[in-house]
């Protein structure tokens, strides 16, 4: 598959509908092939600006990246020096936020750990991920895949970018779970102070915070550990 396609291209293929249309101008689209197309603003697509030329050699770089879990650009989208935007696979899912924050954390155990597993090879390549957010990390309705998408905020760099990376991921979960999880002031303390600051730094990565913290909650709670009766106990 060529890295690099016509605008045309996108009327060949078809356009189902639109998915999302931005205050900002950009435009996600659903394309009949079931990928979808990011369309960026008018005012943003020359590539002679330096802005939009580092985009295009970020974007063109990711499009011989390949993982499971996270969704890099396949294809950009260019016509007469303008970057008209990428194409990408389509994923479908809900986001953490809307996640029932006790059955999320049972269900990230099984999830983060192939994530983490394609982020350390991605922080091998020198990638940070870039504007990383709750929104951009989606759960499918099977709760059976996780998979982080809008990558074209990610940055190339001439380092292993693990460490910032494990920060940026429990930034994101941890911060969407926790405050939604109603524990005592002295058991938060002591949660932050034997671990929390550990993820936060890198040094551990959230899948294991989450084991800790089931494992912590299951000792110091409740007896037997099922989400329903974590959530009546809490």
């Amino acid at each position: 598959m060529a890295n690099k396609v016509k605008l045309n291209y996108i009327n060949v293929v078809g356009i189902d509908k639109l998915l999302i249309d931005k205050p900002t101008g950009t435009k996600i689209y659903l394309l009949k092939n079931g990928f979808k197309f990011k369309s960026f603003p008018e005012h943003l697509r020359k590539i002679d600006c330096a802005e939009m030329e580092y985009l295009y050699n970020m974007l063109l770089s990711q499009t011989e990246l390949s993982f499971e879990t996270i969704s890099t650009p396949t294809q950009i989208v260019t016509e007469d020096d303008m970057l008209y935007g990428y194409i990408a696979p389509f994923s479908n899912g809900t986001v953490l936020r809307d996640v029932d924050p006790l059955l999320l954390i049972e269900t990230l155990l099984s999830l983060l750990k192939k994530f983490e597993r394609d982020v350390q090879e991605l922080s091998d390549a020198g990638w940070i991920m870039g504007d990383f957010h709750d929104c951009n990390l989606l759960i499918d309705g099977h709760l059976s895949t996780i998979t982080a998408i809008d990558t074209d905020c990610y940055e190339k760099v001439k380092r292993n970018t693990y460490k910032e990376n494990l920060k940026a991921i429990f930034s994101t979960i941890i911060y969407v779970i926790l405050p939604r999880i109603q524990l005592s002031k002295a058991y938060k303390n002591k949660l932050i102070r034997r671990y929390f600051i550990m993820a936060q730094e890198g040094i551990i990565r959230t899948s294991e915070f989450l084991e800790i913290l089931l494992s912590e909650l299951k000792q110091y709670i409740i007896k037997d550990l099922t989400v329903e009766g974590l959530r009546n106990k809490i």
